[in-house]
């Protein structure tokens, strides 16, 4: 899903896009800078300027502005205004390993033959994932299906809802990975893994699967040029 850096106005109006609002595809433009390095961590947004650019007004901008705040890509910070987030390392280690150790367990209780797994549903988004292009915007949807599938297939309530909590304030993290040039095609493949030892009902490879693939997700982060340029802002600090 790797795109070439491009201004975030370049925005093509003429585009059918009326299933999205303004707000929306403003949004869409905006995060594309920020995980494409055209926005840099730490950077001030200038609201003119960028409606000026976009040939917008303030108010779609701003409903913008709260989507990626929510999204944690964008923070305000007061008599400052908005700003591109960075953030450190810790808060990676911290919160992307635990993802590993939670998902892994739940792909490993997924593959455990004693644990009464539905199987339907695996193999349905097992041929989903053959046939899908993994550089196509509808990949990040599929893979958000993926983990969650998983989580919500583990047979356990609580490990679900700590899975889906750390979803919630470290998918800016995947979304930065996805836009590493390969690693949607990699991770496509990272997936079908999982998947295979699943319905192998093989739970140590289930497990082994899950956490190679969310290691390898976590270094593709670490290299990215939203996570370099976020550690040299804090480093300066």
């Amino acid at each position: 899903m790797h795109r070439g850096k491009k201004s975030f106005g370049d925005i093509d109006w003429k585009e059918d896009r009326s299933d999205e609002t303004v707000a929306e595809v403003v949004a869409d433009a905006l995060r594309e800078a920020v995980l494409n390095g055209t926005l840099n961590p730490g950077e001030k947004l200038r609201e003119k300027a960028i409606c000026d650019q976009m040939g917008i007004s303030r108010t779609p901008l701003r409903e913008a502005y709260r989507i990626l705040q929510m999204e944690n890509l964008l923070v305000y910070e007061p008599y400052v205004g908005v700003k591109v987030a960075y953030f450190s390392p810790t808060f990676l280690n911290e919160n992307w390993d635990i993802r590993m150790v939670l998902e892994a367990h739940a792909a490993r209780c997924c593959g455990t033959k004693s644990i009464n797994v539905e199987l339907a549903e695996f193999q349905t988004m097992l041929i989903a994932m053959r046939v899908a292009d993994a550089n196509n915007q509808e990949f990040e949807n599929l893979d958000e299906a993926f983990h969650l599938l998983v989580a919500r297939k583990s047979c356990n309530t609580a490990l679900y809802n700590q899975i889906k909590h750390l979803w919630n304030i470290t998918n800016f993290l995947r979304k930065i990975s996805l836009y590493k040039a390969g690693r949607s095609q990699k991770s496509k493949e990272e997936h079908i893994a999982v998947l295979e030892a699943i319905l192998d009902r093989d739970a140590n490879r289930a497990h082994e699967a899950m956490w190679n693939h969310l290691l390898n997700s976590k270094q593709d982060v670490e290299t990215s040029d939203f996570f370099v340029q976020g550690k040299k802002q804090i480093d300066s600090i």
